[in-house]
């Protein structure tokens, strides 16, 4: 492992991740709410780099199949609500 300054890692970290991802949070809704930067994230989730977390990269695939399913579904259950944003729904989509 790399050396340098004492990582804010933390194992709890795993259930915000889920806990959020899940309610559609966003990668970066996410990285402010444990207070690390998005390249961070980054190296907590690459196999090959000196600071990779398992536990923590299963945490945010997770999160990014619970965060695109809670999108989708709102879409899907929204569709005859005619106060529901579609522009806003569709830009976050789309992105």
């Amino acid at each position: 492992m790399a050396a340098g300054r004492p990582t804010k890692y933390k194992p709890a970290m795993c259930k915000t991740v889920v806990e959020m991802m899940s309610q559609g949070a966003s990668k970066c809704e996410v990285c402010a709410e444990i207070d690390v930067c998005f390249e961070t994230i980054s190296e907590w989730c690459d196999p090959k780099g000196d600071y990779f977390k398992p536990e923590f990269s299963e945490s945010v695939k997770k999160g990014l199949r619970l965060s695109q399913a809670w999108w989708e579904k709102n879409g899907r259950t929204n569709l005859e609500n005619r106060d529901f944003n579609y522009t806003g729904w569709y830009m976050n989509m789309k992105n």
